[in-house]
């Protein structure tokens, strides 16, 4: 009863702290935070923008290209031609000239098409990873969440503790004031005692640091201000399913989407290398004038039709595309151990949380019988049936109860959160309602 009264406490403190405008850190705020300022999420929107600029670049090459150049030249001697004993002016001695050119490829075996096709496929690969390395940052920083609370809820345990202590202290020096119990009895509490404050002086230690952290992970400083709830609780607890089951959509994890991607690309820039083989027809106008007195049309206009064909290279293109050919063998398997690893990361993330459950209903069991348990043996030391020591074996075996509660709850809600993963959800709206109808990963870019 004491430990539910001084979680009580902590409850009503963290409202007291919140009414006056001290903002908790909910597993919610974590993921959206993780997801908009993490150095992963710049480095994702920062390689979207490049592979949108590639696509931008493979499409301008359906565009026919412009290019213009003048000048202005002046010579020490106007160019004769001489003719026998007569020269002729071939030019004047300075002159103005420009020439305007375009060209337009008309066919390459296709090579464009697919070019563009493997640019909108590379961008669809650059977001995948980029969404599942966000991804990976918001469990890294729920991991590291997870950590302060359990040292939070391990303070509060040693609170407790060392409160029981500081009362079974007082007790025992009355006894000891009457005659009744030994001085060593007193002396092995109060080294109890101390050990319990060094303790949590060392959690304080832990805790400042792995919140430093996770503020390292969030993208802020890691000096930020930080206050936690006292404990996890969803708003709706996910469902535990008996089995992995033949329904999961795989296809919607992270990695496997993002291996998909990849695998897609590589198949399409191995058909492209394969097309390096083909001629380019193209066709070519131009329109130059020249400030030339012996010319009797300074203006000129031309149009020709070409082809452009490299007949031998060394193998160059041979080698590129059996390049191309091996990179499709090395994505597909990729995109196999994707799917592997993530069967196994969701299964194994169902069992954590099935396991974390039936130990945390046994904790709570033991944290009864612990409780009863000191009772009796404080009962049976003030009778002098047990010793000192047994009474600290019992206050131990107590808080350790209370602690495995904690961790048991926390190892249930860190397990949901990787099966959720592991399922593709997006995990902002995982922890709005842990069990909403499974849609899928965000598609947001």
């Amino acid at each position: 009863m004491r430990f539910q009264a001084m979680i009580l406490g902590w409850v009503l403190l963290t409202a007291v702290s919140a009414s006056a405008g001290d903002t908790l850190l909910m597993p919610g705020d974590v993921v959206t935070m993780a997801a908009d300022m993490s150095l992963a999420s710049q480095l994702a929107a920062s390689d979207s923008l490049a592979a949108a600029a590639d696509v931008r670049h493979a499409r301008a090459t359906l565009y026919p290209t412009l290019g213009f150049q003048g000048q202005y030249t002046a010579r020490d001697n106007q160019p004769e031609i001489a003719a026998g004993p007569v020269s002729f002016a071939m030019g004047n001695q300075s002159n103005g000239e420009y020439l305007l050119t375009a060209r337009e490829l008309l066919w390459n075996g296709g090579q464009r098409g697919l070019a563009i096709e493997a640019a909108r496929q590379n961008l669809d690969a650059v977001r995948a990873q980029g969404r599942s390395r966000i991804q990976s940052t918001q469990l890294a920083a729920l991991d590291r969440y997870v950590t302060a609370m359990n040292l939070k809820g391990q303070d509060v345990v040693l609170a407790a503790t060392l409160a029981s202590l500081e009362k079974r202290l007082r007790e025992v020096q009355d006894m000891f004031d009457q005659g009744l119990v030994a001085r060593n009895d007193l002396l092995e509490i109060r080294v109890q005692r101390d050990r319990i404050r060094d303790d949590r002086s060392a959690v304080h230690d832990r805790l400042t640091v792995v919140l430093q952290d996770l503020n390292r992970i969030l993208g802020r400083e890691p000096t930020a201000q930080v206050s936690l709830p006292d404990t996890l609780v969803l708003a709706i607890r996910s469902t535990v399913p008996d089995t992995l089951g033949s329904g999961y959509p795989l296809e919607d994890n992270l990695q496997v989407r993002a291996a998909t991607a990849n695998a897609q690309t590589a198949r399409t820039l191995a058909g492209l290398a394969h097309k390096a083989w083909y001629p380019n027809v193209f066709v070519a106008a131009s329109h130059s004038w020249q400030e030339n007195d012996a010319l009797v049309h300074p203006y000129v206009n031309a149009v020709a039709l070409g082809v452009s064909w490299d007949i031998f290279d060394g193998g160059a293109r041979a080698a590129q595309s059996a390049k191309a050919a091996a990179g499709v063998l090395a994505f597909d398997r990729s995109r196999t151990e994707a799917e592997r690893s993530a069967r196994i990361t969701r299964e194994q993330a169902r069992l954590d949380q099935a396991r974390a459950r039936r130990e945390e209903a046994t904790a709570r069991s033991n944290v009864a019988a612990a409780a009863e348990n000191l009772r009796i043996v404080g009962d049976q030391y003030r009778e002098g049936v047990a010793r000192a020591g047994d009474v600290l074996d019992a206050e131990a075996l107590l808080a350790d109860s209370r602690l495995q509660v904690i961790l048991k709850h926390h190892q249930d809600f860190l397990a949901g959160a990787r099966m959720a993963a592991a399922e593709g959800r997006d995990l902002v709206a995982y922890f709005r309602n842990p069990n909403a109808p499974h849609k899928g990963a965000s598609r947001h870019e």
